[in-house]
Order: structure tokens, then sequence, then C-alpha cells
């Protein structure tokens, strides 16, 4: 059982990190959102958009992760 919290703890402190860096995620993005408008940019770019997700599944796909699940994830944050 001692195996099972340990693995536990480790599973608590990866869970932090996640959400730790989805708000360093957000940070960056509202900096980006306000520099674009700023200089009259507009705010949504479709074909970026599309490069992350792209990667995402390609990186996803070296480390043994689902694609699907990688983009699903990655579409949700960059809908905020």
């Amino acid at each position: 059982m001692h195996d099972i919290d340990a693995l536990r703890a480790e599973l608590d402190t990866l869970n932090e990190s996640l959400v730790e860096l989805i708000a360093r995620r957000q940070e960056v993005v509202r900096s980006i959102g306000k520099a674009k408008l700023r200089s009259d940019r507009p705010t949504r770019d479709f074909a970026r958009e599309r490069e992350v997700l792209d990667a995402t599944r390609a990186h996803a796909r070296r480390l043994g992760v689902r694609p699907d699940l990688a983009a699903e994830l990655m579409s949700a944050l960059i809908r905020g």
C-alpha cells in the first residue's frame, strides 16, 4: 500500500504542476492579447491556432500520448 500512497502523492504534485502551467500559459496569452491590441492586430489567429494544434499532436505522438486527447486539451485552453 505504501507504493500506492507514494504514487498518489507524486500524481498530486503533477496535477498541481499542470494547473500552475495552465495559469502561466493564461498569463502569457493575456500579454499576447494586450500586445496585439496595441498593434491593431486581430486577437484571433486561426493559422497560429492550427500550428499549435498540429505541433501538439506531433509532440503527443512522440511521447506516446493520444494525439486526440492532447489536441482536445489544447483546444480547450485556446478557447479559454
